[in-house]
């Protein structure tokens, strides 16, 4: 499966773009081998499909890793924190958040909802 946006649009995409070659991208409902992943120099994805049926350009950018894969960013919806931060517990709630937040983005979480423990009464 192949997504991408109208081709008339890859002239503009393709100036600045990046071209990530890989072993493996995921996408929603397949997982394509010998992948290509082109993103536009606004940096929105412009394609994602077979490495081989890919638009080709000059001037992207070419990144060529095809011992890795790619996947799009987890969202994880259920966590009370980690690295010694509790959602809800000590008084600085918007500093644990932003530390929070750096943590899991290396690994790999684009997204997050905070569950809080309450207090028993």
């Amino acid at each position: 499966m192949t997504y991408n946006t109208d081709m008339d649009t890859y002239a503009d995409t393709m100036i600045r773009s990046i071209r990530f070659e890989v072993g493996c991208v995921f996408t929603p409902v397949s997982m394509l081998l010998d992948a290509c992943v082109i993103t536009s120099s606004r940096g929105t994805i412009a394609y994602v499909g077979s490495k081989a049926d890919a638009p080709v350009s000059d001037s992207a950018r070419r990144i060529e890793v095809p011992d890795l894969w790619l996947a799009p960013g987890f969202i994880d919806i259920h966590t009370h924190g980690a690295m010694g931060i509790g959602f809800g517990v000590g008084e600085n709630l918007a500093g644990d958040l932003e530390q929070y937040a750096g943590w899991v983005l290396q690994n790999g979480v684009t997204g997050f909802l905070c569950s809080v423990v309450a207090e028993d009464s």
